[in-house]
């Protein structure tokens, strides 16, 4: 009976470690529960009395809030179609998806509720997209390849840049919108980059890990020229253009360092060893998402972009497998689903087409059909 009821080392010591795991379910179920009395009392102090008002009103303002999410159901699910029917035509599912934003937007059928919340989900997918970018930044081709990629990143930018500056100016437009239009037309989607490259069997090769390494400079160049864009727009001082750019080198130095020299030394000394093996994906995607949560208002509130931000966060943890595994299996459809609705809302929402007539679409076509 003494040998039965006697406790293993191994026992005493699952124990232990038991404990403070215990311990830690009980601390967090009481702040949860804490934070749900809370919020009921702020409903119930913020509550608004109720209106007299007839049943045909409540019937009808019943029926209104569920006719506003099934349209805005089916504008999702005509965006996932297109999107596919554009990419079995052979073309970028982007198109679709921007065609069916278009017609489906405010300035032709006027279809969707609440265009600017779907704007604004957009935004976010395009801050994840920077977010990838950053991710897939490979710093030790950037250190094989050197001074090529910098200049193929530096001219992939530049060329694009003078050819849109050049349509827009023979279309009639000032120096400042054509300039706006050069921008839009300089980016350079590394994750797009990194499918054909994958398709085409090459992104092994040199070649391939060349056009990595300059669309990870063409990213850096882009977001330069979307906060030169945004202090056009507003008729900023010159300073507005220097300190920007300033903080955005500045950031980039220190941050790229923190990734090379930091960041995985840090994460395998100090928080992997802390965290079971089972949860340490989840525990390094937490830590990419805090690094965001601090780098985008930081990046934004110095003068920069916020995608600048987003982009640095990513750098961070570019030289963790971890992280990149764990992004493909738990954020990857999320991102793409924000993305269809960056392309379908964010930009075809804002494509006004009914002051736009057949003869400037033509023309535009074929200016740059000749500049492509």
């Amino acid at each position: 009976p003494h040998c039965c009821s006697r406790r293993t080392p191994h026992s005493s010591g699952n124990a232990a470690s038991g404990a403070p795991m215990g311990r830690l379910r009980y601390h967090c179920l009481s702040g949860l529960l804490l934070l749900l009395a809370l919020a009921a009392k702020a409903e119930e102090a913020t509550a608004v009395p109720p209106c007299d008002k007839n049943d045909h009103d409540k019937k009808e303002d019943k029926f209104t809030h569920f006719t506003e999410i099934f349209y805005t159901v089916i504008f999702i699910i005509l965006v996932w179609i297109s999107g596919k029917i554009a990419a079995a035509a052979g073309a970028p599912s982007l198109v679709g998806e921007i065609l069916v934003g278009v017609i489906l937007g405010p300035h032709v059928v006027d279809f969707v509720p609440f265009p600017s919340a779907l704007k604004s989900i957009g935004e976010v997918g395009l801050c994840l997209h920077a977010l990838e970018a950053g991710l897939m930044v490979d710093v030790e081709m950037l250190e094989i390849v050197g001074a090529r990629g910098l200049a193929v990143g530096f001219v992939g930018s530049a060329a694009p840049l003078g050819l849109g500056l050049l349509v827009a100016l023979a279309w009639g437009a000032k120096l400042t919108p054509a300039f706006v239009v050069g921008a839009c037309t300089a980016t350079m989607s590394t994750g797009i980059a990194l499918n054909v490259l994958k398709a085409g069997s090459v992104i092994n090769q040199p070649i391939g890990q060349l056009i990595i390494a300059a669309a990870s400079v063409n990213e850096l160049v882009n977001i330069t020229l979307l906060t030169c864009v945004d202090n056009m727009m507003r008729r900023a001082k010159p300073m507005a253009y220097a300190l920007p750019l300033g903080s955005m080198i500045l950031l980039v130095l220190i941050v790229g360092w923190a990734a090379v020299k930091i960041v995985p030394r840090w994460l395998e000394k100090h928080i992997l060893p802390r965290v079971p093996q089972h949860h340490r994906p989840n525990a390094v995607l937490l830590c990419l998402f805090s690094a965001a949560i601090i780098l985008i208002p930081v990046c934004k509130y110095s003068g920069s972009s916020e995608l600048l931000g987003a982009f640095l966060a990513g750098l961070c943890f570019c030289s963790d497998h971890v992280v990149h595994a764990t992004w493909d299996r738990q954020v990857k459809r999320v991102y793409a689903w924000l993305m269809r609705l960056f392309f379908a809302a964010t930009i075809g929402f804002e494509i006004p087409i009914e002051h736009m007539n057949t003869q400037s679409l033509t023309k535009a076509c074929i200016l740059c059909t000749v500049s492509i």
